[in-house]
This record gives C-alpha cells, sequence and structure tokens, in this order.
C-alpha cells in the first residue's frame, strides 16, 4: 500500500506542469552630481534597470542629515512616491526595461565644508510584478564632494612696466619701452585647488598685445583676466596714432538736429531775432581736436565749420548752413524791446498784450527803433484774427493805444436797416483819442468772402444814425482784407455800394423808426380797453 502511494505521487508530479520563476535579475541606479559647492541645491536620481512587469518597489534610501537637507521629493514615469523610512513607489500599471523611479532635490548645509564628502545610498530594494518580489540587496552609493567654484586670482604681476592688481579687475594695461621685447607674467589662484593657465615669457610686437590668464575652479567655472602689453613705437607712441575724425554728437541751443556723424551737410533755419548760435560738438576720439568757425549770422545763408582732426593729423569737415530768416519776427510783450534792438526786419510782430493795450512807453521805443510795430491777435486756436500795423516814424503823441476789436454791436440792429441786410461784418473797437498817421487794420474775412472780393469800409455815426464810407474797393487776398484808419468806433465791412446819403435818404428810418413807435402805442391802448370790457362783465353778471 505504502509502494502504491508513492507511485502514485510520483505520477502526480510529472503529469502536473511546473510554473517557472523569473529570475531576479534586476538592479537599482542612483546618480547625480560628484561635486557641489555650498548653498547649492541638486537632485539624485534613483532608478532600477531590467525589471519586467514592475507595480511597485520598496528600498532603504539614507543620506547624512548634518550636511545635507532634502528639499523635495517626487515619483517619475507614473509612479508615486511615498518616503519614510524607506522609498515606497507605486504605479497602477506594470512597466518593463530600465527607468528612473524617483528623484529627490537636496541642498547642502552649511556644515558641509571645502574638501568633505557625503554619501547618498539606495539598498535592499524589492520589486514586486503583483504575484513576486524581486529582491536586490547591493547597495549603490552615490559619493558627494564639496568643491569650490572659486575663480579668483590672489596675484598678477609682470616682468616689465606696472600693474596695480585687484581680484575684481579683468583688464589691465601695460606700457613698455620700445627696447623690452619681452615679458613674463606670473599669477598665483586665490584658492589652492584651482588652477591657472596663460602664464610664463610672452614675446612683444609694436603696439598692442593681449595675453589671457585664465583661472578654472574646482567645479570647472572659469574667469578669464586680461593684460594688454603696449610696446611703444621708435617714436614713442605706445598705439599707432589714431585716425578717428569723426564726431559722437553735436548739440545746437534752440535747434533741433538729428545728427548723424557719417553726415557731414546740415540746414538749419533760425528766426530773424537769432543772430548767433551756442554749438556744442562731442568728439569721437578725445585724443582728436577740433576747430568751430562760428561768425555771427546775418540775414541768409551763413555757412558754420567744424573742422575735425585726428592724432593721426587726417581731418574732417562738418558744415552747417543757417538761413537766418527775414520774415517779421512775432514776439510777446517780455521780449519785444529786445527784439527790438535785434530784428534786422523793418517790421516787427508783438502778441496782443493781454490788456490789448499798447503802452505809450512801447511807443516811445517803436518810434525810436523807426520800425513798424505790427499787432497780432489770435483766437484760441491760434488762427490770426486781426492785425494792427502802426508806423513807428509816424507817432507823435505819448497816448497808448487800445487794441481790442468786437465783431458785434450794440447798434447792429439799426446797421442792418440802414444796409437793407447787406452781408458783412460789424467791427467795433475801443476808443482811442489818436492814430498815428498810416495805421492800419488787417481782418481776417475768410469765413465770409473769397479772395478777389471787392469790399468797402464804411463808418457808423451813432449821432445821427449815418453810414460813411471810409474805403471802398479795398480787394480780400488771402482771405484778409486790410484798411488805414484814421479814428476808432464801429464801422461795418461789406460788398455791398453805399452812396453818401443826407438826412432826406435816411428819412425811411426815422419813418420805420415812428410806425414802430405808434404800432407799440395801439397795442397798450387796445390792451387797456380790453382790460375794461372784461371788468364790465364782472359787473353786469353780479347776482342781487
Amino acid at each position: 500500500m505504502r509502494k502504491l502511494l508513492t507511485i502514485l505521487a510520483i505520477v502526480l508530479l510529472i503529469l502536473i506542469p511546473i510554473q517557472p520563476v523569473k529570475a531576479a535579475t534586476f538592479s537599482t541606479t542612483i546618480t547625480g552630481p560628484t561635486k557641489i559647492i555650498a548653498g547649492e541645491q541638486f537632485t539624485v536620481t534613483v532608478g532600477v534597470a531590467n525589471v519586467t512587469n514592475m507595480l511597485g518597489l520598496t528600498a532603504d534610501f539614507s543620506y547624512d542629515s548634518t550636511k545635507l537637507t532634502l528639499v523635495s521629493s517626487a515619483g517619475l514615469n507614473g509612479f508615486e512616491l511615498t518616503l519614510g523610512s524607506k522609498i515606497v513607489v507605486d504605479r497602477a500599471t506594470d512597466k518593463d526595461g530600465t527607468f528612473s523611479i524617483a528623484s529627490f532635490v537636496f541642498k547642502a548645509k552649511t556644515t558641509f565644508t571645502l574638501d568633505q564628502s557625503t554619501i547618498i545610498k539606495v539598498e535592499n530594494a524589492n520589486y514586486s510584478d503583483g504575484v513576486n518580489d524581486f529582491p536586490y540587496l547591493t547597495a549603490k552609493t552615490l559619493t558627494i564632494r564639496m568643491v569650490s567654484n572659486n575663480t579668483y586670482l590672489k596675484s598678477l604681476t609682470v616682468s616689465e612696466g606696472t600693474l596695480s592688481f585687484d581680484k575684481n579687475t579683468t583688464y589691465y594695461k601695460v606700457i613698455v619701452e620700445n627696447s623690452v621685447s619681452s615679458i613674463t607674467l606670473a599669477a598665483s589662484p586665490e584658492y589652492s585647488k584651482s588652477t591657472v593657465s596663460g602664464t610664463g615669457t610672452k614675446s612683444l610686437s609694436i603696439y598692442s598685445n593681449l595675453f589671457n590668464i585664465t583661472v578654472t575652479a574646482e567645479n570647472g567655472d572659469k574667469r578669464a583676466y586680461t593684460v594688454e602689453v603696449q610696446r611703444k613705437d621708435e617714436n614713442g607712441l605706445a598705439a599707432p596714432p589714431s585716425t578717428n575724425t569723426y564726431l559722437s554728437n553735436l548739440v545746437i541751443d534752440g535747434v533741433e538736429l538729428e545728427f548723424n556723424k557719417e553726415t557731414l551737410d546740415y540746414s538749419i533755419e533760425v528766426g530773424n531775432l537769432i543772430s548767433s548760435l551756442v554749438i556744442t560738438p562731442t568728439l569721437e576720439d578725445p585724443k582728436s581736436t577740433l576747430i568751430v568757425s562760428s561768425p555771427d549770422l546775418v540775414v541768409g545763408v551763413n555757412t558754420i565749420t567744424i573742422l575735425v582732426t585726428a592724432e593721426s593729423g587726417a581731418t574732417r569737415t562738418y558744415t552747417l548752413s543757417v538761413n537766418r530768416s527775414s520774415d517779421v519776427p512775432t514776439v510777446s510783450e517780455d521780449e519785444i524791446l529786445e527784439a527790438l534792438a535785434s530784428a534786422t526786419t523793418d517790421r516787427i510782430g508783438l502778441i496782443q498784450p493781454v490788456t490789448g493795450e499798447i503802452s505809450s512807453e512801447l511807443l516811445a521805443a517803436v518810434k525810436a527803433s523807426g520800425k513798424s510795430l505790427v499787432v497780432v491777435s489770435k483766437d484760441p486756436s491760434g488762427k490770426t484774427r486781426y492785425e494792427w500795423a502802426i508806423d513807428g516814424t509816424k507817432i507823435t503823441g505819448s497816448t497808448s493805444i487800445k487794441t481790442f476789436i468786437t465783431f458785434s454791436s450794440e447798434h447792429e440792429a439799426i446797421i442792418e436797416s440802414l444796409t437793407n441786410f447787406a452781408r458783412g461784418v460789424i467791427l467795433t473797437f475801443e476808443e482811442n483819442e489818436t492814430l498815428p498817421e498810416n495805421t492800419t487794420v488787417t481782418i481776417d474775412v475768410s469765413d465770409q468772402f473769397k479772395d478777389g472780393t471787392k469790399l468797402s469800409l464804411y463808418y457808423y455815426e451813432p449821432s445821427i444814425h449815418k453810414l460813411s464810407a471810409q474805403a471802398k474797393d479795398v480787394v480780400v487776398e488771402g482771405g484778409r482784407v486790410t484798411f488805414t484808419l484814421t479814428h476808432t468806433s464801429t464801422y461795418f465791412v461789406s460788398p455791398m455800394v453805399l452812396k453818401d446819403l443826407g438826412w432826406a435818404d435816411y428819412l425811411f428810418v426815422f419813418v420805420s423808426i415812428g410806425e414802430a413807435a405808434i404800432i407799440i402805442v395801439l397795442l397798450i391802448l387796445m390792451a387797456s380797453r380790453s382790460k375794461r370790457k372784461r371788468e364790465a362783465r364782472k359787473i353786469d353778471f353780479t347776482p342781487e
């Protein structure tokens, strides 16, 4: 019986298929920098190699917390990371191959000092495919050493000439005599484990010789120091004479100038009051020199030259063509006295004062200058409304002149009746006792009359309600018309032709006025009569 059971067991073992077990051939990996500098953050990555159907993994993970601070951690490639005393990663679906499973960001503590090292270790790993666990007990380590990033020199010397060293200064110029054909450069690093290249004995050519000395820190950072050795020529020059004849800038007070160093010729327009210019040229090369011819400006075109001479003797000339205008200058009340003295024109413009009054003192100055004064009145948009022209040679009295003009009048209704509502412009002047001979007024009529239209100027005499012709057939030019005035009051400018009329001719005006008065009286009587009738009706219907 026992033999039979044994035989059956053997048969069953033969018949039942044996499930194969996967070989545990995987390994762990750990990667990251092997050299770091103080205060630097760095990343360490943990991974696996040669896994099949991996769903999760646990492993011991250790580092020296006295030297390193763990800043952050994260799972990779779809694995979620749980970090405690061990690394634990899980994934919803399995993954094959070689890949990273987690990353860790560390920062070196201040206790981690130069030349020290530390180890980050992963060991006792065990991954699972959901059925079987596969261990890998071998430890993988990453050794990290604290290194220097110091790229400074401690010293830098030359065998010829002079050099004042500062570790933060990376460019030096050394000048040696013509007889010096070579120079020795010596340098030492500030940190002993940094390396220095580029030193030694160097041959010198005439003029500029550039030598670079490079400091390489332990972590691979580099810093270059440059020494330019200028060997003088036989004439004692340390560099070839400069040929730079350029200006870097050109400024002219009161003038907007778009300067380009390659542009040699400029045209400038200035007002008549400008008799000289303040010119400030700037040399591109301070070793160059310049000469500016700046004459007093005459009316018309003036030529000003700026001659730039380079160290080598080469020259370049910039030319300014300055056109001083002959046009009548127009200034403010504060500037008029100075302008009267400097203007070359026989007329000078004055922006109408706020008061509208030309003082006796100013008139005296105009008289002394022998010029004509043009008083300009502008509207808020800057358009000229009217101008007065006062001939200084005709000023005789000491009375001021009032220049305000309004374009309406209290007599407007009568003037409309007198002219049968003719198209025109009413001008009301402030009263002036006298006006200098040849005084003219120019009015802008462009909004009502076209150029070429002939206009007449009529003076209104309010005491007799009469219009008298002062000027006839004055042609509109440039939208403006100019009249000569002998006195100021109310005027009417119109293209109509109105003969000089007597009292009989104006009878219709007075008849119209009389008729209007009669109509008003009748209206008052009718209103009074109507009122009496209404009162009578009230009495008739009063109950007894």
